[in-house]
């Protein structure tokens, strides 16, 4: 197919199957200059799947995507030509499976958090959640991304109705986004007021809704006793306010009790901010999305 500057298009239906674990690869050739390319940046793959790890074994991510020597390799039925790892998914938006049965798919809408960042295996909350609940996720993280304003994409809110909720099979969406808001100075009832539309326009849609708590973040570069402040009345909004249907508690799950407004040393990654391997690990354990998880689970 040919897509035009600026244009969305579906493909044609791809014959065979694809399961949640096997990787497929999508060639691109752009024929002339490109000003803006869109993609998902800051993205790794993990080596294997969660659940095919060997026993003791310990792989570090790898590049999901691959630059190729010049010239039009689009069609190339090997993998020679493309010689560049790059850690950027530039285009391709989703992959949607047509299945026998109706699936209802949970969307993931965050940052870096849920990009996976801070996670050396490749392997983030998003794509842990996935293996460890059995149902669909949806990976819709921006890493820079903010809830208020663009960031590295549209702020959230706009991403939320224009990319989302117009994939199908959506049944639930987990809000995990707000830090980078918060380390650009955003006032609490800003972001408050910016969750209150999200969780509207879900419902609006016959869509779940799960709001994910801001996590610590102090000694990042960006932290700041303001901001530290608005994370705390963010947070009892989520889990008190009564917009979400459920409340996913990262803040519970990854805070140091001896200082709360800081990582756990073991769930910090180094910069004071994004989740170690084990942090994200401890995010996917904090949720269950089953729409009606019981009591005391969220």
């Amino acid at each position: 197919m040919t897509v035009g500057a600026g244009e969305t298009v579906v493909s044609d239906p791809v014959a065979g199957w694809v399961d949640g674990w096997r990787r497929v690869a999508v060639s691109v050739y752009v024929a002339g200059e490109c000003d803006t390319l869109t993609g998902r940046n800051r993205a790794t793959a993990p080596p294997y799947p969660p659940f095919a790890a060997p026993p003791g074994a310990w792989e570090p991510a790898v590049s999901p995507a691959y630059r190729s020597l010049p010239g039009d390799h689009a069609g190339d039925e090997g993998d020679g030509a493309f010689v560049e790892p790059v850690a950027v998914w530039h285009w391709i938006d989703a992959l949607t499976v047509v299945t026998p049965e109706p699936v209802r798919v949970v969307a993931a809408v965050g940052d870096s958090f849920t990009v996976g960042v801070g996670s050396e295996t490749g392997h983030g909350w998003a794509d842990l959640l996935a293996h460890l609940s059995g149902v669909p996720v949806l990976n819709e993280g921006v890493s820079g991304g903010k809830v208020l304003a663009a960031g590295t994409g549209r702020p959230a809110e706009v991403r939320l109705t224009a990319e989302v909720l117009t994939k199908p099979g959506i049944g639930t969406v987990i809000v995990q986004a707000g830090v980078n808001d918060l380390g650009a100075g955003a006032r609490a009832d800003d972001l408050v007021a910016a969750y209150r539309r999200m969780a509207a326009a879900a419902h609006a849609a016959g869509v779940r809704v799960i709001g994910g708590t801001i996590t610590p973040f102090a000694g990042a570069d960006y932290h700041t006793e303001q901001g530290e402040r608005a994370r705390q009345a963010v947070n009892a909004f989520i889990r008190e306010g009564g917009a979400f249907d459920a409340v996913a508690d990262f803040d519970a799950a990854l805070r140091d009790p001896a200082a709360p407004a800081r990582l756990l040393p073991r769930y910090d990654s180094g910069d004071h901010l994004h989740p170690s391997a084990a942090g994200h690990q401890a995010m996917a354990s904090a949720l269950d999305v089953r729409p009606d998880p019981p009591a005391g689970r969220l």
